[in-house]
């Protein structure tokens, strides 16, 4: 059985570098 928390902490973890990938894009744009 999976452990639903860990399969949060996956998706948060996915989540935050797609967005941090896209603050640095942005950032890097100006």
């Amino acid at each position: 059985m999976k452990n639903p928390l860990e399969e949060f902490s996956q998706t948060a973890n996915d989540y935050v570098d797609v967005t941090y990938g896209s603050l640095k894009t942005i950032n890097s744009n100006r």
